[in-house]
């Protein structure tokens, strides 16, 4: 049996985290087939889990790798792998097929010498991109770097479809890890804003604890801030995914503020529930249905994105609009027809094994 490692600088199992998800399920659908071993970062012990070895990160996990395990395909799911350089030197010397998916390319596309050493192993590796519309693209053109896009998707059954009809009482619902640039204070100063027009609403936000120390600050902050807010609020840290599936599928509206991304995994998880969504016009989100995109995030305006925002979320509650039904049926039906994990997962397996 053909066996498959991959790396991620996320921590697992999966829970939140889009890329902790997105790994959890490209693992499960390939370990059907081969060995699967995962190495997170922030994976305190050696575990099973979904038919898969997780294995924590190490100083000389490579050099175990290479006396041990000789593998057909490493794979490496990150925007900035602190490590991709000792990936790269071990693959350099091994025969096995090299996948990096970069995840928008953030902090390695800084290092030419990481760059040119994707380069130089030529027809060995393949990239995987998730959006062609994210500016990684035109950086790994410019190295002269082919990609191939695969999209993020959901797995439907992990929602169901069900005719929604708007509460009297709003339940809005953030799902996204404390991290910089996830933009919870934008969604927060947007209900802020609502509030004092009057409008009835919970807020409910999911996050998993962070081992990073920046991130571990965020998260106390925004976990304050909801204390603080005059709405009423639920701080939901470290809960399990089908209470997140369930809360997601009882929200009226998920708020994304975040301002940098991809493939917004959560956007794709409301469209699945019928749950429209509101985010900054970040990675794909231009080019899904099921919400409203309020304009440019702030790293790129003025000002006025928290109105815009609030203004979104103004729109899609109007009892005197079509928007909210259009939204929930458009966006469900372009996950069935675009965004299913059965249809995307063996694309992985393809570019993965060949075959």
């Amino acid at each position: 049996m053909s066996k498959v490692l991959i790396f991620t600088n996320h921590t697992m199992p999966a829970s939140v985290g889009g890329c902790e998800v997105v790994v959890d399920r490209i693992a499960s659908h390939i370990c059907q087939h081969s060995n699967v071993i995962v190495f997170g970062c922030d994976v305190p012990n050696s575990c099973e889990y979904n038919g898969y070895k997780l294995e924590p990160w190490h100083e000389h996990v490579l050099a175990k790798i290479a006396s041990l395990v000789e593998s057909d395909c490493v794979f490496v799911y990150s925007d900035s792998f602190l490590h991709w350089a000792r990936v790269l030197e071990y693959c350099s010397s091994s025969k096995c097929r090299v996948v990096l998916c970069t995840v928008g390319l953030h902090a390695s596309r800084k290092s030419v010498d990481i760059m040119n050493r994707i380069r130089s192993l030529g027809n060995r590796i393949k990239i995987v991109v998730h959006s062609k519309l994210h500016d990684e693209c035109s950086v790994l053109d410019s190295f002269g770097i082919s990609y191939s896009v695969i999209p993020n998707g959901v797995d439907s059954g992990e929602f169901s479809v069900h005719k929604r009809s708007i509460p009297s009482k709003h339940k809005f619902i953030t799902v996204a890890n404390c991290y910089p640039g996830k933009g919870h204070e934008h969604v927060l100063s947007a209900l802020n804003m609502l509030h004092a027009d009057g409008l009835n609403f919970s807020w409910t936000v999911f996050c998993t604890t962070p081992h990073w120390h920046v991130a571990k600050r965020l998260t106390m902050m925004i976990m304050t801030a909801c204390s603080k807010a005059p709405f009423e609020t639920s701080f939901m840290l470290d809960r399990e995914r089908s209470l997140l599936c369930s809360s997601m599928r009882s929200s009226t509206l998920m708020l994304h503020g975040s301002v940098s991304e991809v493939a917004p995994l959560v956007v794709l998880e409301a469209m699945a529930s019928e749950v429209p969504w509101v985010a900054f016009d970040i990675g794909n989100v231009s080019e899904l249905s099921g919400g409203l995109v309020a304009g440019p995030p702030p790293v790129s305006s003025g000002g006025n994105h928290v109105k815009r925002f609030a203004g979104a979320i103004s729109d899609l509650v109007d009892k005197n609009s079509k928007i909210y039904e259009d939204c929930s049926s458009s966006g469900v039906n372009l996950v069935k027809s675009s965004f299913d994990w059965n249809s995307i997962l063996p694309k992985y397996k393809e570019i993965f094994l060949g075959k």
